[in-house]
């Protein structure tokens, strides 16, 4: 179905509201598409679990779903619908994609109508929607490479009718972009608890440690490596290279440059570094990982972790 002008803009505005911060809030997305497109009765679940690194053992979860965002208007009551579909109805949800026909799954958008016959009719959850009103409902499935990571719900009042192809189009067009929204945030909170594992892991180690990726660029480092990194530095009296002498660059970024020149020139996984005090030595292990990205072709990837310390 064609949109029209108006509706594209429509869209467009949403968009610019949508990307005006990085962070991916359910009650804004909420807010956001009843402001452009005056929906009143908006759900929002997103089904991302991540886990917290000190709880990495504790992956069960008594619902699939981790967060459940609600924006009602009028007379309903927000905290009560959260409730009885918390304790009662999260099972039976007809929406839900664990719930849907096989034929009906990785859709886009789905309305109420497009649902089995007697799927509705014998449903408790339904007669309890329709006990407050709402009867036509319109779901957006939204994806991280194939896998549904969270669904929006708009549910109307029986007197709006059932939802149209051009809102289910509209729905659709708006659905790309808030799964690569979604998507991102995921994304980065992995990367967030990824990073704190690694804290909670390597913090009380006596030795540094940081990881390089295959530009010999530090994507992480505990404590420790800074501070042994500074020490080395400092204790120039047996450098001979030019590299610690560059400026404008922390004393980590200095060991790595000789670390990078050391074993690209002559494939050394071990460098000493000696003063008249200490001996440093530092053990370069390269490690190679494949990473499949959805359903695309499978990439390998080296990063090199550093081990160092007194010796």
């Amino acid at each position: 179905m064609c949109m029209s002008a108006e509706d594209h803009l429509l869209i467009h505005a949403f968009l610019l509201d949508l990307y005006s911060t990085y962070h991916f809030s359910s009650d804004h997305i909420c807010e956001l598409i009843a402001k452009h497109f005056h929906y009143k009765n908006i759900v929002l679940f997103s089904y991302t679990m991540p886990l917290k690194p000190y709880d990495v053992m504790n992956q069960y979860y008594s619902k699939n779903f981790r967060e459940l965002s609600i924006h009602l208007t009028g007379d309903l009551d927000k905290s009560e619908i959260a409730k009885n579909y918390n304790h009662r109805f999260y099972r039976e949800d007809f929406f839900d994609p664990f719930n849907l026909p096989h034929y009906l799954r990785g859709m886009d958008v789905l309305r109420s109508s497009d649902l089995p016959e007697g799927t509705l009719k014998s449903s408790e959850y339904f007669q309890y929607l329709s006990s407050r009103g709402l009867h036509h409902i319109l779901c957006i499935y939204l994806y991280r490479d194939n896998i549904c990571i969270g669904r929006i719900g708009i549910m109307n009042p029986e007197e709006y009718g059932p939802f149209t192809d051009r809102e289910v189009e509209m729905m659709r067009m708006i659905g790309k972009f808030l799964s690569q929204k979604l998507s991102a945030s995921v994304k980065y909170e992995e990367q967030i608890n990824t990073l704190n594992l690694l804290t909670l892991l390597t913090d009380h180690l006596p030795y540094g440690v940081s990881i390089l990726n295959s530009r010999f660029t530090s994507i992480y480092a505990n404590d420790m490596a800074d501070q042994l990194a500074e020490e080395i530095v400092e204790e120039q009296l047996s450098f001979s290279s030019d590299n610690i002498k560059i400026t404008g660059i922390s004393s980590l970024e200095k060991i790595i440059n000789i670390l990078q020149k050391k074993y690209q020139e002559d494939k050394l996984l071990q460098v000493e570094f000696d003063s008249l005090q200490k001996k440093y030595s530092c053990n370069l292990k390269p490690v190679t990982f494949t990473e499949k990205n959805g359903e695309k072709a499978v990439r390998h990837k080296t990063v090199f972790v550093w081990k160092y310390g007194v010796v």
